[in-house]
């Protein structure tokens, strides 16, 4: 029987599951659990794609109890099948004054109300510019971006980078069969098994993959 979540995880997921955003339940515990177990690598636990903080303040909470920073990394502009006319596009997180999508926001206001900034390094740009920045090593990395064909790809390129072996790589909207959801996000998981990752463990769509062999 799995164990019952602390009292701040089980705050973190009802605030979660009150934001806008994409991740069960049942994937939010795993995604606990996994980043839980990576809290003895080296580095911080990074997260790529935060929208609204769904995620990110789950990660948060598992980072703050070791006293390591998340690092959330998001343009906030939405991603492809966030904007119209697709049928996840949100007219809420519309800015009404220079009328383009804007969750950045919505996660601060997330992270004030769970009372987590100061565990939480955003960056706000894409991936590309984040693929600059960034230095290894990493203890986790959530790949939870966009779904458009080039975007998962940096992506990857990023957790390629940042992880050691021993490293975790979480990937978000795993569908096998495509009529359950998009494709990218499956074939990046797939390109990673090629790239020295092993299967970890799999919860829905939340697929944990460890690096055991740097090609």
């Amino acid at each position: 029987m799995p164990a019952k979540p602390s009292r701040k995880l089980e705050q973190a997921l009802e605030l979660a599951l009150a934001t806008p955003g994409f991740f069960e339940r049942e994937e939010l515990l795993e995604l606990a659990r996994i980043a839980t177990a990576a809290l003895g690598n080296p580095g911080p636990l990074v997260e790529l794609g935060s929208y609204c903080g769904r995620s990110t303040v789950v990660l948060a909470t598992v980072a703050a109890q070791a006293s390591k920073q998340l690092i959330s990394i998001d343009h906030h502009r939405g991603s492809e099948e966030m904007l119209p006319p697709f049928p996840y596009f949100e007219p809420a997180l519309v800015d009404p004054f220079s009328g383009r999508f804007d969750s950045l926001g919505t996660l601060v206001e997330t992270l004030d109300l769970a009372g987590l900034r100061s565990s939480v390094t955003m960056i706000v740009g894409g991936n590309r510019q984040a693929a600059s920045v960034l230095r290894s090593p990493a203890a986790f990395v959530l790949i939870d971006g966009g779904h458009d064909q080039i975007s998962p790809w940096w992506d990857l390129k990023i957790a390629l980078q940042l992880l050691p072996r021993g490293g975790l790589l979480a990937l978000h909207d795993v569908f096998e069969d495509p009529r359950d959801g998009g494709r990218p996000p499956y074939w990046t998981m797939t390109a990673a098994l090629h790239l020295g990752f092993a299967p970890l463990s799999r919860q829905r769509s939340l697929a944990t993959l460890v690096r055991v062999s740097e090609v």
